[in-house]
């Protein structure tokens, strides 16, 4: 049984889908274990550890234009 809302896992597998760098040819990865759910999605290179550590990222390059359109005609995002 799952102690998480749907809805949770849900945006968090279309912000997944959404940020995914489509170009690098790396998979979205889910690991359900028994106390967490993991969602890796690998970004572009224009992110880099350093800029993780330090809060300031800010990876404007869009990657495809038409997922995020496809994801809202889901209902899977919102504006």
């Amino acid at each position: 049984f799952c102690n998480c809302p749907c809805a949770a896992i849900a945006e968090g597998l279309a912000n997944a889908a959404h940020h995914k760098a489509y170009d690098a040819g790396k998979p979205v990865k889910i690991r359900i274990e028994k106390d967490k759910i993991e969602i890796l999605s690998f970004p572009d290179s224009s992110v880099t550890a350093a800029a993780l550590k330090s809060y300031d990222v800010s990876a404007r390059r869009y990657r495809n234009r038409r997922i995020p359109d496809f994801l809202k005609e889901l209902r899977l995002t919102g504006g």
